[in-house]
């Protein structure tokens, strides 16, 4: 997936999406990165007027968020 080319985002998204529905604690890790090779302008530099506060920095905190959440909609 590291060669990807994929302009919409929707075949990362679903890959992505597969990968987290079958992901167990403890076993492997998720890396989330952006591998083009205008990837550090894009997150770095606001090279990009789609998403000029870069995409994995904010996937990061988003992502924070949301596992917070999670945590805490789990009974007791």
């Amino acid at each position: 997936m590291l060669d990807l080319v994929d302009p919409t985002g929707s075949a990362a998204k679903a890959i992505g999406k597969g990968v987290l529905e079958h992901y167990q604690i403890g076993v492997g890790k998720i890396w989330i990165m952006n591998n083009l090779p205008y990837g550090p302008r894009l997150e770095y530099e606001g090279w990009s007027n789609q998403a000029p506060a870069g995409m994995v920095q904010i996937t990061v905190t988003e992502f924070q968020m949301f596992i917070n959440k999670a945590v805490s909609e789990l009974s007791a």
